[in-house]
């Protein structure tokens, strides 16, 4: 479903239909639904929605009304996720927040097709397909998407109803930690990495925009993984309402007081249940706050204490190495 912007959305349009049909092997449509055609489409009888969020399009009521009533309508019959996937994928050009106009829509996560300077604050759109790391990163957030999209389809054609949960064990679930605005590519790597060797990654969820249920939702997840990432760079973060501190520290907090936990259950439980933490430090650290100084340091210290924790200042490639030798053998802890 598209608003304004006909020439990115017909790029995107085409670019994602090429990318489904090589993933899948087979001839996938995507149709392209307008203000004007959203009449004449069953959107009921379609197996995954693409929203391109815009003000264009959440002014238009006819539209938001109907993802909203869909969205609730999926949910209602507990089919809104397939395998933790959303079937309502939410795209966005550039920084938007449509959260009053579509509320069913609000804990999906939205696929991202800019990059935030975490200097200035400025958004730099993907305007370009070809080209620089920029347009680069267009294309890794496109394929990522694509495989989602497969998946969902997928899981949809050979089942008639979805469920919320899945059969992947904790051994293979990984809480990877939402980030600052400098590190959401690498983030977005070692997702990739993960899922493709056959790991549930966690959360699967918009974190909450208030700090109570931000922390409530991260400590549900962390308990059902195996191990915890948390990728730091020079943005300490946004801070959640209610919060001084930010999403990055909150989550590492958490993370953190939950090791301390399974580290004593362990200790006397039969059914033991293996849980470590791996901060891996950006290497290229250049213009960072004194905050930010402050925040790295005190992650030092707290996993110094515990062996079940590690911070990590070593290239990304080699700390992808380091979480596979983490999940498969248990060995570094």
């Amino acid at each position: 479903i598209e608003g304004a912007l006909k020439g990115w959305v017909s790029n995107f349009h085409k670019f994602l239909g090429t990318l489904l049909s090589q993933i899948s092997r087979d001839n996938v449509e995507v149709k392209l639904i307008s203000e004007s055609t959203l009449q004449s489409t069953s959107i009921d009888e379609t197996a995954v929605v693409i929203a391109i969020c815009t003000p264009s399009f959440i002014e238009d009521s006819t539209l938001t009304e109907t993802l909203n009533s869909y969205a609730k309508k999926l949910k209602d019959e507990n089919c809104l996720l397939s395998e933790g996937i959303a079937r309502i994928f939410k795209v966005h050009k550039s920084p938007f927040n449509e959260d009053d106009a579509l509320p069913e829509l609000e804990d999906l996560i939205s696929y991202d097709f800019f990059m935030i300077d975490p200097l200035s604050g400025d958004a730099q759109e993907f305007k370009r397909f070809f080209g620089n790391d920029a347009e680069r990163s267009y294309w890794m957030k496109l394929v990522d998407m694509a495989y989602d999209i497969h998946q969902v389809l997928k899981d949809t054609s050979s089942k008639s109803s979805s469920s919320v949960e899945d059969d992947i064990p904790r051994e293979k679930t990984v809480y990877l930690a939402s980030t600052g605005v400098d590190m959401v590519i690498q983030r977005d790597i070692v997702k990739r990495e993960l899922i493709r060797h056959g790991y549930k990654v966690l959360p699967q969820h918009t974190l909450p925009k208030e700090v109570s249920q931000l922390e409530h939702q991260v400590a549900e997840d962390l308990h059902k993984c195996r191990l915890s990432i948390h990728l730091i760079g020079e943005d300490y973060g946004y801070k959640p309402r209610g919060s001084e501190i930010s999403v990055v520290d909150i989550q590492n907090r958490i993370a953190s007081n939950h090791t301390y936990d399974m580290v004593d259950y362990n200790k006397t439980a039969k059914d033991k249940k293996p849980f470590s933490r791996l901060i891996w430090v950006s290497p290229e650290l250049k213009n960072v706050t004194e905050r930010q100084k402050i925040f790295i340091e005190d992650l030092k210290s707290d996993a110094a204490a515990l062996e079940e924790a590690e911070v990590l200042q070593i290239p990304l490639q080699e700390l992808k190495s380091i979480i596979r030798e983490e999940l498969v053998t248990g060995g570094r802890f």
